[in-house]
């Protein structure tokens, strides 16, 4: 014994002074006399530990245990060894045994609590960290591992503000800043995402998570030049991280600079091939820059690569969608929606229960569009929000939301329910208001500010709701829509236009042409040139009236001097003012052909005849719907659609042809 005792004691002279070899091979000469000692084989396995022989390791442990089950390090040691090895449950029944023995061992509890982490126990996770701050164990690390527990079980402001506690009070590191920002913009309180992110890179200026973190608050905010500026510092610290150039990728996506967009993203892909966030990112690319066929191959490939990846599913939805392929977008919807139920996805099949004409089952989902990531701005009443009560004899505000074409569309609904309604109040652009007015004379017409017009703040009111939504919910399906106009012109105005455009155009018709589309990133999907419509434009005894809004007039001249073809345009109406005096000039017009745009609407609104040429692809709005020539929103509107491979060309020459034969004088006038 004390032959063995004197080999210990060297064996143990080396493993302090990090002479592992030697130390192993003292062990090793004291377990070849007595093989069960339980200490030594605890220190032997310390240094097989050491050297990553874990199989080893357990083996010397377990020996250990047999001959003293309450040695705690060696307890301890082979749930390490477990965790390395990611048996976590294994790792989670040891360290359990030796609370037992010891119930409020800090370490123990710590590697307990990271344990849970990695089973995603969250709630065991919160309740062991708990119990270890609140002895007085305000490690940074337990801190951050109790506010990630908190995020996993979705309380994100539970999470957000245990971090901001602790970060206050100085108790914090790196990975406190890295988490708090994270949550933040998971919560779309990029606001304070930002205010951390600054605090954070002031104190480890290095931290890529942080300056991530801080470029993904600043391009939601709309700052995008300070976006930039921190993605481009991020690459220019680590070009070859493709999460990095993915993220930057999806930013210029966001910004309209989709060629830019698409070189990043190949980038991230050809670094990482297996990346199916890059994938799915570059089919959102694609998608937008019109390759259809590309992006659904994109989304498919990383469904094969990643099945329960929900963004390639909802991603899948939208390109069926745009591809007309309803039914199936709808299925692919639903996918993902049953593997990550997320406003964003519930809004997006809301859309394709709405393109299907099902506006009974999809108008409450598609309030959805104020609770997704990118949200539609949702305006803020003192009053509650309607959810479909009654409207009869009730005090309402209705506020409108989107562009003019919109807003158009959906005051459809004013007139029905402002004779069911005790007071009718609507917020609308002020360029509407005095259309609105005249149209809708048993409704308050206010025009947009912000912050509102103290009069709708201070209003009794019942229930305040968008127009949309009201809209839709008095319609099951699209044949109960009443298509009947209710937009009323300024007649007067409008006759005096009329003659006045004729006496000085030979009294020819007047058709009046709008084909281009501003604002949005489908915009490019849904307008057209000048020089596409040639075959319109090129027809005889027509009068042209140009109704384009925007700065269109490079475009006007260079095609008029090219042709030899004029247009007329009145410049004493601005098509970007009042729409009133719009409204007067399109009631002078005999017909309207137009793009999907504002024109389209203010034209189907008033009664005139329009012809409207509609896209698939994203440019396609859902209540164009998908099939027929007759809009039901519009009695006097009717549709021309074309395919989304086919281009403009077919539609374009259908209508030049009808427009021929409609204007001669053996035709039959029926131009709708």
């Amino acid at each position: 014994m004390k032959n063995i005792n004197t080999i210990l004691t060297q064996a143990m002279i080396f493993h302090k002074a990090g002479k592992y070899k030697s130390a192993e091979t003292e062990y090793k000469r004291i377990l070849k006399i007595v093989p069960k000692e339980p200490q030594v084989n605890y220190l032997l396995s310390t240094i097989m530990l050491q050297n990553g022989r874990l199989s080893q390791a357990i083996k010397l442990l377990k020996v250990c245990l047999k001959g003293n089950p309450k040695h705690l390090d060696a307890l301890n040691a082979l749930a390490a060894t477990y965790f390395q090895r990611d048996n976590f449950s294994e790792s989670i029944k040891i360290l359990k045994e030796a609370l037992n023995i010891r119930p409020a061992d800090k370490v123990l509890l710590k590697n307990l609590s990271n344990a849970y982490l990695k089973t995603q126990e969250f709630k065991l996770g919160i309740s062991t960290l708990s119990q270890l701050i609140d002895s007085g164990s305000p490690d940074p690390d337990l801190i951050n591992g109790l506010a990630e527990c908190h995020f996993q079980t979705r309380e994100v402001n539970t999470a957000i503000s245990i971090l901001q506690e602790h970060i206050n009070k100085g108790m914090f590191n790196e990975k406190s800043f890295e988490q708090l920002t994270y949550y933040c913009c998971e919560a779309l309180e990029y606001d304070v995402a930002l205010e951390y992110t600054k605090q954070g890179i002031n104190k480890f200026p290095s931290n890529n998570i942080i300056l991530l973190n801080q470029a993904l608050a600043l391009q939601n905010l709309g700052k995008n030049k300070d976006a930039m500026i921190a993605y481009r510092t991020l690459i220019s610290r680590d070009s070859k991280n493709h999460s990095y150039l993915n993220k930057f990728g999806g930013f210029l996506y966001d910004i309209g600079q989709w060629k830019e967009a698409e070189k990043h993203t190949i980038s991230a892909i050809k670094i990482a091939p297996d990346a199916v966030g890059a994938i799915t990112n570059l089919g959102r690319i694609r998608q937008v820059r019109g390759d259809l066929d590309s992006a659904h191959k994109l989304y498919l490939k990383a469904i094969e690569m990643l099945p329960h990846y929900a963004d390639a599913h909802n991603n899948l939805g939208n390109i069926l969608l745009y591809m007309d392929r309803v039914d199936e977008a709808l299925l692919a919807f639903d996918k993902a929606i049953s593997i990550k139920n997320n406003d964003g996805i519930i809004f997006n099949r809301s859309i394709a229960l709405l393109t299907r004409g099902k506006i009974d089952s999809a108008w409450k989902d598609h309030k959805k569009r104020f609770t997704k990531n990118n949200p539609t701005p949702q305006r803020y009443w003192k009053t509650k929000e309607w959810e479909g009560e009654s409207f009869i004899n009730k005090n309402m505000l209705f506020w409108m939301e989107q562009g003019l074409g919109d807003q158009i569309i959906h005051a459809r609904c004013i007139p029905r329910i402002a004779n069911m309604t005790n007071v009718c109040m609507l917020e609308c652009s002020k360029r509407l208001v005095t259309l609105f007015q005249r149209s809708f004379p048993h409704a308050k017409i206010v025009g947009v500010m912000d912050p509102p017009n103290t009069k709708l703040i201070d209003a009794d009111i019942d229930f305040h709701t968008s127009t949309l939504d009201a809209n839709c919910s008095l319609y099951k399906r699209p044949n109960d829509i009443p298509s009947e106009p209710y937009l009323q012109a300024d007649l007067k105005l409008s006759k005096t236009l009329r003659q006045n455009y004729q006496s000085k155009n030979g009294f020819k018709p007047l058709v009046g042409i709008s084909w281009w589309s501003g604002g949005t990133h489908a915009s490019h999907f849904k307008s057209t040139t000048l020089e596409q419509w040639l075959e319109i434009l090129k027809i005889p005894g027509i009068t042209f009236v140009n109704l384009q809004y925007g700065n269109r007039e490079n475009e006007i001249n260079d095609f008029e001097k090219k042709h030899n073809i004029k247009l007329f345009t009145d410049k004493n109406i601005n098509p970007m003012g009042d729409m009133d005096l719009v409204a007067a000039q399109i009631s002078a017009m005999d017909m309207v052909i137009t793009i999907s745009n504002t024109t389209a609407h203010l034209s189907g609104a008033l009664g005139v005849p329009v012809w409207n040429m509609v896209p698939t692809g994203p440019g396609r709005l859902w209540y164009w719907f998908t099939e027929g020539q007759k809009s039901p929103w519009y009695k006097s509107m009717r549709l021309f659609r074309h395919g989304y491979k086919d281009g403009w060309t077919t539609v374009i020459n259908e209508v030049a042809n009808l427009l021929n034969d409609t204007f001669q004088p053996k035709a039959k006038n029926n131009i709708y």
